[in-house]
């Protein structure tokens, strides 16, 4: 396998698609990570109280629940005989269809209904596909073919599918639009969908952004009705209030073994965060989701405004600073070469900068493992009214970068921002 190394020289790690550091050394690092951030939302809400934060991570995870929800319709064992019709046909619903030959699944969050679809269709030594926008799957496609010892390989483009055999046993993993917002275009899914069909391969699309930014903002069509298999979309970003779980829908022998294998697992979603999805999904706007893309045009016109197009990446919800060019703007603005920790850390520090002192909350610093390490910016319009505006929420993220770039030489000083450690 090709090595490849980031802008500071660093060799990519390429399950998690970015450099590990000294500090960010592995996934046990990065929970602490994550916990250190959760003491510091908690430290600023205890002193400034909960108008003090502010949520950038497009991810919107409150719970849908009715007060009148508190009752027999959420309990464990017989809740589900009272909402999952309701749920099944709003599902659908969502994903563009109303066939009631299809099935419905809810999953703990969305890589858990992925890998929960490798595991039920792969097994020891056989082949998993994955086709993303460059080649930019989530982490959890490449760790759920590692659990079911099964050969993952990445497809760069949709010639790849078809320029090669593979036997009739593998599972294809499309994702329609990646967590760095890169997209397919729709030509491309309807062709590898097509070669897959021809072939036999099982195909898993995964919509998490895709259901909906694919199907309102670019007007392409639902990944079922394209003949995908299954397709799985996350209930807690663009336009969905969460909670955070998966939605999975498709052809009902292949929800109920990918679903079957979760609760193997402890992957599935529990009748009280099933019955929230039902709540979220009932409750979606599709304008929503228009005012989203048109709050991220103002965010990224302020900080390109004053790092340069060059430095940051337009999305369909908004501004992404990526690791590299992060790490690019410190160097020629402080002129240091010497930096010894790895882009990724510089960008979490950034983001622990910004949320200690401007309650701003970025998924690269409150993540989960495996968490992309880019700053990206993608809220709602309340969000930015509370802040104060476009202007000050650039100030803020400058200065945060100003912030790091003047201890971006002083391993123990970004060691301790990130993690709380002396």
């Amino acid at each position: 396998m090709t090595k490849e190394f980031d802008v500071l020289g660093n060799e990519i790690d390429k399950e998690v698609g970015y450099a590990r550091g000294k500090i960010l050394e592995d996934s046990y690092s990065e929970k602490a990570k994550q916990q250190h951030a959760v003491e510091k939302i908690k430290e600023r809400i205890s002193e400034l109280g909960e108008n003090s934060i502010h949520i950038f991570t497009g991810n919107i995870r409150e719970n849908q629940l009715k007060k009148s929800d508190l009752s027999l319709i959420s309990e464990e064992w017989v809740g589900p005989s009272l909402f999952s019709e309701p749920l099944k046909k709003a599902a659908l619903k969502h994903f563009g269809v109303e066939n009631q030959d299809y099935e419905v699944a809810t999953f703990n969050r969305t890589s858990a209904a992925l890998v929960s679809s490798i595991l039920a269709f792969s097994s020891k030594d056989s082949i998993v596909l994955s086709y993303a926008a460059g080649q930019k799957a989530h982490p959890s496609v490449s760790r759920g073919a590692k659990l079911a010892s099964s050969k993952l390989i990445e497809l760069g483009d949709v010639k790849d599918l078809d320029s090669t055999e593979y036997p009739e046993n593998t599972l294809l993993v499309i994702t329609g639009v990646t967590s760095e917002l890169l997209c397919l275009k729709e030509e491309e899914i309807i062709k590898a969908i097509r070669i897959a069909k021809e072939n036999n391969y099982i195909v898993v699309v995964d919509d998490a952004y895709g259901a909906r930014i694919r199907t309102i903002l670019l007007k392409q069509e639902h990944a079922l009705k394209l003949g995908a298999d299954i397709v799985i979309t996350n209930n807690d970003k663009a336009a969905l209030h969460g909670p955070r779980a998966g939605i999975m829908a498709g052809k009902s022998e292949y929800v109920i073994k990918a679903s079957a294998k979760a609760s193997e697992y402890g992957l599935e979603a529990r009748a009280p965060i099933s019955l929230a999805v039902l709540r979220s999904l009932e409750s979606f706007n599709p304008k929503e989701l228009v005012t989203e893309k048109n709050i991220g045009e103002l965010l990224y016109e302020g900080l390109s405004n004053v790092l340069g197009d060059h430095r940051v990446r337009h999305t369909l919800l908004g501004p992404e600073l990526s690791p590299d060019n992060i790490a690019e703007y410190i160097i020629e603005k402080t002129g240091k070469s010497n930096i010894e920790i790895v882009p990724a850390e510089i960008t979490a520090a950034i983001g622990f900068v910004m949320l200690e002192k401007y309650g701003i909350v970025t998924t690269n610093t409150c993540g989960m493992p495996g968490a992309r390490v880019s700053i990206r910016l993608k809220t709602n319009e309340e969000t930015v009214n509370n802040f104060g505006g476009i202007d000050k929420i650039t100030k803020a993220v400058i200065d945060s970068i100003d912030t790091v770039a003047s201890n971006v030489t002083d391993v123990k000083r970004i060691k301790e921002i990130i993690l709380g450690e002396n």
